[in-house]
């Protein structure tokens, strides 16, 4: 079943074909980083205001949300929407990713791809307790779409917390990964979040 639900606000309209990803090309809508990065989107400038807000409902020592220009790896398989931003505090940035697919086979297309290069050469299956990220993070993937938040520290219950209160909660999988540890596999069943695997997804 094809599902398209904003989990943030959108700021801007992006129109291209079918077959080309829809990246937000953040040259054409701000000012240019010097370093090449990120560029700041302040609650000064039109739109971002709403957005930092609603940021701040899982963090509020955030300060600034920036659109990353960096690419991810998932960028290469096809997504017809994403949204990508830095979240800044004083302390920490975190990267905010969002990737709509427009079906179950190119959704699970980017993943399994991802978890390949993710585990560095080694040979990764669903649940695997491996350490798939060079810094903490937690991913949400369902039929059509995939979340992904990093950074030094990441508030897990919060973030789940904040994508259910948008009424996403039907998750395949739930991986979380503190700092440098192994990841660890999640799964929703009846509302609930349980350790493991589903076997419906073996």
């Amino acid at each position: 079943m094809k599902r398209y639900i904003l989990i943030v606000p959108v700021l801007f309209l992006l129109s291209c074909s079918d077959k080309e990803e829809k990246v937000i090309d953040i040259h054409d809508l701000l000012p240019s980083a010097e370093n090449g990065d990120s560029i700041p989107a302040t609650e000064d400038e039109d739109g971002h205001e709403e957005l930092l807000k609603n940021f701040q409902l899982i963090n509020p020592d955030i300060l600034e949300v920036g659109m990353t220009s960096k690419k991810h790896f998932i960028d290469r398989f096809g997504a017809d929407t994403s949204f990508q931003y830095i979240l800044r505090s004083k302390e920490d940035s975190l990267n905010y990713r969002e990737w709509y697919f427009s079906d179950s086979v190119k959704t699970s297309n980017a993943f399994f791809n991802w978890l390949d290069i993710a585990g560095r050469g080694e040979s990764v299956h669903i649940g695997d307790p491996i350490r798939l990220n060079d810094r903490s993070f937690e991913m949400f993937v369902n039929d059509s779409l995939i979340v992904m938040i990093e950074g030094e520290e990441v508030n897990f219950e919060s973030w789940k917390n904040y994508l259910e209160a948008k009424g996403i909660e039907d998750w395949t999988h739930i991986l979380q990964q503190k700092g440098k540890n192994k990841a660890r596999w999640y799964y929703m069943e009846e509302g609930k979040m349980k350790p493991g695997i589903n076997s419906k997804s073996k």
